[in-house]
């Protein structure tokens, strides 16, 4: 009788130690180790946040109102932004998937939690200043660096793609690249400054082995090096604070400036939007827009030439 009774029972739920479980998933992942590295932090702070509150935390334990505790001990002990509070959400989302797949009792409701994100703080490089970055007289890798970079500017391509373009990728005089992000393939003008690149290196493109976050200090450097050093606001929260402060535009300065900058010019310089998307790969315009980095200033001057705010010349 007991084992009819069993069989018609309802199994009995189990629940999961949450740091094991995203330690064995990190572990256990196929994926590259940055991949890995990220559940690995994500766990070692909630580590911290246990020892805080003097709790253990569970798979059901991450109920919205705990979440936002959650948050507050990041905010306050690591200063984490809103940007960086919301990837973290996202892995611990990735979590309770993975902690369902095998068989734990879990509580998502933190997934509806959101954030009051920054502004985002990104630049552009217009033409001249590109330019200036193209002329400066580097030595060894860091002529190499600052080519790669004015070739990302040329063709809009994202990091992954434009530091490993080489001549092949040329074709009757357009560059052919099949992305790595989206698998999407684009087909670009050679741009005459990728054509002085190509003539100053023996009829190649220059490629070097370094890694993104490497890349970025370099071409900061070779930024301020070509004087962009205008002054930019930034405004970011800081914990619950929102700071103010104005830094050097060459600060800013990194490998997605390159895509950014390309989008940018070519909508300034008139060229539709349908055919940057075609350069750029973007499959619509909301994504587009996301990338052209145009100021109020430059803004209000490119429609101070429109005919709305000019006195017309068939004015009776």
């Amino acid at each position: 009788m007991t084992k009819l009774f069993n069989f018609f029972k309802a199994p009995e739920k189990k629940r999961g130690n949450l740091i094991k479980c995203i330690n064995t998933y990190a572990n256990e992942s196929r994926r590259a180790r940055a991949y890995k590295r990220k559940y690995w932090n994500l766990a070692a702070k909630l580590s911290q946040y246990e020892k805080h509150r003097q709790i253990e935390l569970f798979t059901d334990s991450v109920t919205y109102d705990r979440f936002d505790d959650i948050v507050i001990f990041l905010k306050e002990k690591f200063n984490h932004r809103p940007s960086t509070l919301e990837a973290n959400k996202g892995y611990l989302i990735v979590i309770m998937n993975y902690c369902m797949r095998q068989g734990y009792v879990c509580d998502k409701s933190f997934s509806e939690y959101s954030f009051k994100k920054d502004d985002p703080v990104s630049i552009y490089l217009t033409t001249e200043e590109i330019e200036r970055i193209h002329k400066l007289k580097l030595k060894d890798n860091t002529s190499t660096i600052r080519d790669i970079f004015v070739v990302g500017c040329c063709t809009g391509l994202r990091f992954s793609d434009y530091s490993k373009i080489n001549t092949a990728n040329i074709q009757s005089d357009t560059i052919n690249v099949k992305t790595q992000k989206t698998g999407a393939k684009v087909v670009l003008p050679v741009h005459w400054m990728v054509k002085e690149i190509i003539s100053r290196n023996n009829g190649s493109i220059p490629k070097l082995e370094l890694s993104q976050q490497n890349f970025n200090k370099v071409i900061k450097n070779i930024a301020k090096k070509a004087g962009i050093n205008t002054e930019i606001l930034i405004e970011s929260m800081r914990g619950n604070d929102r700071i103010r402060r104005r830094v050097k535009k060459y600060n800013l300065v990194c490998t997605h400036t390159a895509r950014r900058s390309f989008a940018t010019n070519m909508y300034l310089a008139g060229i539709p939007t349908a055919k940057i998307m075609l350069c750029t790969g973007h499959q619509t315009e909301d994504s587009f827009f996301k990338y052209i980095r145009i100021g109020k200033q430059e803004n209000a001057k490119e429609l101070s030439e429109h005919p709305f705010f000019r006195k017309s010349l068939h004015t009776v």
